[in-house]
């Protein structure tokens, strides 16, 4: 139920995923985009809506909206 490490584990294992970053582990993506932010703990989707999706200007902006939700 741990998206963060399946993630990790799915690509130390050489399966393709989409890139991710959280609130710790961030140094390697880029900041400015778009995200989708969504819980590291629900199940699947679940909580997605159109508001999960953010425009990000920078890390601040994106540091931001992670700890606003």
């Amino acid at each position: 139920s741990n998206k963060l490490m399946a993630k990790r584990m799915m690509a130390a294992a050489g399966i393709r995923t989409p890139a991710w970053l959280s609130a710790s582990d961030n140094a390697d993506l880029p900041h400015h985009g778009r995200y989708i932010l969504k819980s590291g703990w629900e199940h699947a989707s679940r909580g997605i809506d159109d508001d999960s999706i953010v425009d990000a200007d920078g890390a601040a902006s994106l540091a931001a909206e992670l700890a606003r939700r």
